[in-house]
């Protein structure tokens, strides 16, 4: 049975708490929040309100990161550094230089580092990408996506609305949908990350 910690109590927590509740295999044995009244509306798991007491006591196999997306990056190295694996709510961060030094700390303590985008695996976005592989109704030509969202009312420390802290919409949200792009023309952005030409890339993808 694989042991899960899982820090930050965030609005999004609640979605990943009642998965590792019904998965097969992995078990739900601590959480970890600086707030006490987030702590107290979870049962029958262990509590900390200090993060590096509960990497040292818990013997942990997977550590879930649902902190605000400037605090991911040092939770995360410190994590892989103890050979846990790491799942990650997205943007994994505002700085791309995050990015590459996370992966390689993945690639160094040989754990796996993974980014909760979800969509990929939504019923309605997988018979998507099967029709639009398939070409079942013909080449697709354009597309659009669009996005309907509340503005947030409470974020711990108000982090959500902070441009500097969050990214906003851009990256809290429509790193949904650059991601499902990237995932259904794994080819194209390949060659954007080699050659570097993002506008003949956003061309191609949207045929404008």
């Amino acid at each position: 049975m694989l042991k899960v910690g899982l820090v930050g109590l965030g609005g999004i927590s609640g979605a990943h708490v009642a998965g590792w509740n019904a998965a097969e295999g992995a078990e739900l044995v601590a959480i970890c929040d600086v707030r006490e009244e987030q702590l107290a509306k979870h049962q029958n798991v262990n509590k900390y309100s200090d993060f590096h007491q509960m990497l040292e006591e818990e013997k942990l196999d997977i550590l879930d990161i649902c902190l605000p997306t400037y605090l991911h990056t040092q939770c995360a190295l410190e994590a892989m550094k103890r050979g846990i694996h790491v799942l990650c709510e997205k943007p994994i961060s505002l700085e791309e230089s995050d990015v590459a030094l996370l992966y390689q700390a993945a690639l160094e303590n040989n754990v796996k580092f993974m980014v909760a985008q979800v969509i990929r695996f939504w019923p309605e976005y997988m018979a998507l990408k099967e029709i639009y592989e398939t070409k079942r109704y013909g080449e697709l030509l354009s597309g659009e996506m669009e996005r309907l969202e509340a503005q947030p009312r409470y974020s711990w420390d108000s982090w959500m609305p902070d441009v500097k802290r969050s990214g906003a919409v851009s990256y809290d949200l429509h790193i949904h949908e650059l991601d499902y792009l990237i995932y259904n023309d794994p080819i194209g952005y390949a060659d954007l990350i080699l050659n570097g030409d993002s506008k003949t890339y956003l061309k191609n993808c949207y045929r404008v």
